[in-house]
């Protein structure tokens, strides 16, 4: 027996001779299949830096194919150890206004309005939208 070390290969074999591209591609895939598919696009989007409009793309796809909200977070943290505090950051507002989050009204209403509380005391102003 051939020990398989190329990642395509090892897909072939789980998925019945398929490339992993061929098998995550095929239109008979299960809604199942599709849920993780879209999750794992949104963990992609977050490691590469994407744009709100990229994840309101990714989130519509992943929820019609029957993700939840919770799932959806989920992945933002469950690829936090491998992407970095940055990449995360930088994404949680995006995926929250994907969802339908008002990331600004929340960020107001943190003091009632006059601005963001900063941790010191201080206050600044919200940033505008991404």
């Amino acid at each position: 027996m051939a020990v398989l070390t190329d990642p395509d290969d090892i897909a072939g074999e789980l998925n019945g001779g398929d490339s992993i591209l061929e098998h995550l591609s095929r239109a008979d895939s299960t809604a199942s299949e599709d849920r993780w598919i879209g999750l794992a696009r949104i963990a992609a989007a977050v490691a590469v830096g994407a744009t709100t409009d990229t994840y309101r793309r990714l989130t519509r796809g992943a929820l019609a194919a029957a993700a939840t909200v919770e799932e959806i977070v989920g992945t933002l943290l469950a690829v936090a150890p491998t992407v970095g505090a940055a990449r995360v950051v930088a994404a949680a507002p995006r995926l929250a206004e994907s969802l339908g989050y008002d990331v600004g009204a929340a960020l107001e209403d943190i003091d009632g309005g006059t601005g963001v509380h900063l941790g010191n005391g201080a206050t600044g102003t919200a940033p505008g939208p991404t």
